[in-house]
């Protein structure tokens, strides 16, 4: 199964940290998602509301199903 979580320039560090962190705890604990991606429109580097800098696993064009 995967799971992924959308970025987008000016989105909030919390808004995508906090579902990711709560996905791979639920991997690590509970047999959640085996995969956990960031996906982005392109895999430019994002940035983020307070100046963060992330780069996407994935694009639109390249995400595999989630």
């Amino acid at each position: 199964m995967n799971f992924g979580v959308l970025v987008f320039n000016q989105v909030e560090e919390l808004d995508f940290v906090g579902p990711w962190e709560m996905l791979t705890m639920w991997r690590k604990n509970a047999n959640g998602p085996e995969n956990c991606i960031i996906v982005g429109q392109s895999l430019e580097p994002i940035i983020c509301a307070k100046g963060l800098s992330i780069n996407p696993h994935a694009s639109f064009a390249t995400c595999p199903p989630l």
